[in-house]
């Protein structure tokens, strides 16, 4: 008869081969296994061949089948396994053996003979009708419909099911490898102790492992057992999006998902809790005792979701972080900061505290020839310790992720639109605070260095802790408005980002709380005094007045900023603008730079009439074909066409941004002739400019040397000497014909104002726009009133007198229809009455000249006249 139970090791051998670690110090066990007829029991051989793939977790492959003669002509059963494994770390029994688990993805059986239908018929039925020579695929089986699973290898007192984990050891020498029986938990290992068969190796794969740090990628942990007992397995997603090269230091954002089950193989019916977690991710360094790295997490938030009442129960015991609504199944939470005490998270959350930086070691291995999407990601347990991590190595029970074959999102270069609402909702931040912000940006970035600019609303309100930014928790808010300009792509720190420049015109600034107020009035005064819940506007602030600058993101007030920005897998992060280009444009995305979801699309853009209106460039820095300048200026354009332009140069590199060492001023002021239908698909329009004023005064040596070489208009420049124009000359530098009248074209819309260079014919008519035409973005909030679109508006004083004069209007008509009613004569309304006033208002004018200046003459007399009771009374004749 056939010995199932002996034919089971041949399984066992075969599937678990591959769970160990190569290069552990127990040899590689990546490889090809195989054994010809060979014994596996008292009376049963089997030829199998065996295909282990992977480090620490993968793909097993097994194929064989069992005789009943030594000879192997006599055959029973055949079996083509197919598992995932993970290797468990060094087993406490034989000595030198390494746990293992496997995960069954499906198992092909065909009995060969009328035994093998048999024993499958009786000891796993599965639903099925086994029939000789015809193959079943299993993957699971309805509940009691394959309890027997010693036929595969099972320990004779293991509990298993098909589709479940199944748990044991391997013990691997030179060239063999030793095979358990397995069990159906992790506790089980130490108590098995036969080992069923020994394996001669073929051959094995690379022993050469790879580390990289370039984690960019979306890993997934299959489900692997815990080491606490309030739930048994768990499952796991990591996703990080990030550069995968970086001149400074790899950093992005991360999602990272934990699934709980209080069974060993991570059953839905099972199911426990499961958080989810989004936020910033940075590799700092390598461990000094590992190949692994040094990574820093910031969590945005925790989004927890107890799946049972028992999860419920436990959370509300050991997790109120702060707040007075219980935990219920199947309602989720999102926590951001939970301050010390009022969560414990032993078993799912490291230990580490809710909205602190955590730190750990991660390790990215790839066997050398090994194709990318066969790496292995393993991430060690977090902690706020960041010395320790620097030390640590990697423990074994940090158990293998492997990389979904999606491959890295952030392959593809930043060279979207800024433009949008964008939203942070709710997160930690530092000092255990928690933050929302929302970040408007209009304009559009272009392609070109400096083409891009626009404007930029950022308004950040920090809150207490643990409230889930209520806003009754608030402690601060700083509402930022001003211009940004683009400065080309980053070169310099973070790939695949923008240099921006920022300058904020106007920041209105409200605290919440009494330590807020004293804080502000400690560290920035700023010549005035903050009181609760009273906002202040604030545009610049007195020299020593507000030493306090990361207030308002590491700038000085005022003045403009420098920072990167990036947009990552649909989300925007920007960091703090710095009050210099090396500080601010050096930046990389640390944790601290949070991102920002998408909340609204930018709002459509809308062609204007008219070019009316005060209009601002930011700083940028021109072309290297144009000038070694960098530009700002501001452009008035009233209704009646008249223009005022200011066009600044500064020195590059030393203007900190427009405001320093200004090197040339160019004014002009004239007349614009600029027609545009709204309803028109034109995108530009032609211009004309007549020009009165054209004048242009050098600061620098270096400013006068160029406009000799480059403005050939006859003049002798000189350093602090405005020079007028009056004469057509030619000006490159400038991008402008220099005389009474340009030509070009212009485009305006409720974004920008953009102008070609003018020449001196209508030729200008069909000039195109370059990256070299910048924006001219509105200072105010709105153009000047437009003649040609809108009728002239009343003042207050017409809209006085048309009020008056109707009254009195209505007063009259009204009061003779009243007294011709009731006398029949028309008459004027209190017609004594108005008799009277004259006189009143002479006798008032006399009686005030006579005190204010002294004068005497003749005056009214004054008789007495009979009065009431008797009495002498007095009266005006």
């Amino acid at each position: 008869m056939f010995v199932w139970s002996e034919m089971r090791l041949l399984f066992v051998v075969a599937a678990f081969a591959a769970v160990c670690l190569a290069q552990d110090g127990n040899g590689n066990q990546c490889g090809t296994y195989y054994a010809a007829c060979a014994a596996i029991g008292a009376a049963e051989f089997a030829n199998f061949n065996l295909t282990v793939e992977g480090i620490k977790a993968n793909d097993a492959t097994i194929a064989y089948t069992t005789y009943r003669d030594n000879n192997c002509q006599q055959q029973e059963l055949s079996v083509t396994y197919s598992a995932l494994y993970t290797d468990l770390g060094t087993a406490s029994a034989p000595t030198g053996s390494r746990g293992w688990q496997v995960q069954p993805v499906k198992v092909d059986v065909t009995p060969l003979s009328a035994d093998a239908v048999t024993m499958l018929t009786a000891a796993c039925p599965c639903g099925l009708t086994w029939k000789i020579n015809e193959a079943q695929g299993l993957i699971e089986c309805p509940d009691g419909t394959c309890t027997d699973l010693t036929w595969l290898g099972a320990d004779t007192n293991a509990t298993l099911n098909l589709g479940s984990p199944f748990f044991g050891w391997t013990n691997v020498t030179d060239n063999s490898m030793t095979m358990s029986r397995y069990g159906g938990s992790v506790a089980s290992i130490g108590g098995i102790s036969n080992a069923f068969i020994n394996l001669t190796t073929v051959n094995t794969c690379n022993p050469t492992i790879n580390t990289d740090t370039d984690y960019c990628d979306t890993w997934l942990q299959s489900c692997v057992p815990t080491s606490d007992s309030v739930a048994v397995s768990a499952s796991r997603i990591f996703k990080f999006v990030g550069p995968p090269q970086n001149l400074e230091k790899q950093a992005g954002t991360y999602l990272l998902q934990s699934n709980f089950y209080t069974s060993s193989g991570c059953e839905q019916a099972a199911q426990y809790m499961q958080w989810t977690e989004e936020g910033t991710m940075v590799v700092l360094d390598k461990s000094t005792n590992s190949d692994a790295s040094v990574i820093q997490k910031s969590a945005i938030n925790v989004l927890v979701l107890p799946q049972s009442k028992a999860a419920a129960d436990y959370l509300n015991a050991n997790c109120p972080c702060g707040s007075t609504v219980p935990w219920e199944q199947a309602a989720e939470k999102t926590l951001t900061t939970c301050l010390p005490g009022t969560c414990n998270t032993s078993f799912w959350y490291d230990s580490a505290p809710i909205g602190d930086d955590l730190f750990a070691v991660a390790l990215k291995q790839l066997r050398q020839g090994d194709d990318a999407t066969e790496a292995e990601f393993r991430l060690g347990p977090f902690s706020t310790d960041r010395g320790a991590a620097s030390t640590a190595t990697m423990p074994e029970t940090a158990y293998s992720f492997l990389s979904s074959m999606t491959g890295c999102v952030y392959d593809q270069p930043f060279d979207g639109e800024l433009c949008g609402d964008w939203l942070l909702d709710c997160a930690a931040s530092e000092g255990l605070l928690d933050i929302g912000e929302d970040v408007e940006i209009s304009g559009r970035l272009g392609t070109g260095v400096g083409e891009g600019s626009g404007t930029l609303t950022t308004i950040k309100t920090v809150f207490q802790p643990g409230f889930n930014c209520d806003l009754s928790k608030r402690v601060i808010e700083i509402m930022k408005i001003g211009l940004w300009s683009d400065y080309g792509n980053d070169t310099l720190g973070y790939k695949n980002s923008r240099q921006m420049l920022f300058k904020a015109a106007t920041l209105i600034v409200t605290a919440f709380d009494d330590d807020t107020v004293k804080g502000l009035t400690t560290g920035c005064p700023c010549g005035g005094t903050w009181k609760k819940e009273m906002p202040r506007t604030l545009t610049t602030c007195p020299p020593t007045t507000c030493t306090d600058t990361a207030l308002f993101g590491g700038a000085v007030l005022g003045e403009p900023g420098f920072g990167v920005v990036t947009i990552e897998n649909g989300q925007l992060r920007m960091t703090d603008f710095k009050s210099n280009e090396i500080s601010g444009f050096t930046q990389s995305m640390g944790v601290t730079v949070l991102p920002h979801d998408s909340f609204a699309p930018c709002e459509p853009i809308k062609k204007l009439s008219s070019a009316n209106g005060i209009r601002e460039m930011a700083c940028r820095p021109d072309s290297e074909q144009i000038s070694p300048f960098e530009s700002a200026g501001n452009w008035t354009i009233q209704d009646n066409g008249h223009y005022e332009w200011f066009r600044m140069k500064y020195t590059k590199g030393f203007s900190n941004g427009c405001t320093k060492n200004m090197a040339i001023l160019i004014k002009t002021t004239g007349k614009i002739d600029f027609e545009s239908d709204e309803d028109s698909s034109a995108v530009v329009h032609p211009v004309h400019i007549s020009t009165d004023v054209f004048e242009i005064t050098p600061y620098t040596q270096e400013a006068v040397r160029i406009l000799a070489e480059n403005c050939d208009c006859g003049l002798i420049w000189a350093i602090n000497q405005t020079a007028k124009i009056k004469s057509k000359c030619s000006c490159d530098l400038l991008q402008q014909n220099i005389g009474p009248d340009s030509y070009g074209v212009m485009s305006v819309d409720n974004e920008a104002l953009r102008v070609s260079d003018l020449q001196a014919t209508k030729d200008g008519y069909k000039t195109t726009m370059t990256g070299n035409n910048r924006n001219w973005l509105f200072q105010n909030t709105a153009p000047f009133p437009d003649k040609s679109s809108s009728k002239k508006k009343m003042s207050g004083g017409e809209i006085f007198l048309l009020v008056a004069f109707l009254g009195a209007l209505v007063y009259i008509v009204g009061g003779m229809i009243i007294n011709y009613r009731s006398s029949g004569t028309p008459a004027i309304p209190h017609a004594a009455f108005w008799g009277t006033v004259p006189g009143a208002i002479s006798d008032g004018i006399y009686f005030s000249c006579c005190q204010c200046f002294g004068m005497r003459g003749s005056a009214p007399t004054y008789e007495p006249m009979a009065s009431q009771e008797g009495k002498e009374g007095y009266g005006a004749v």
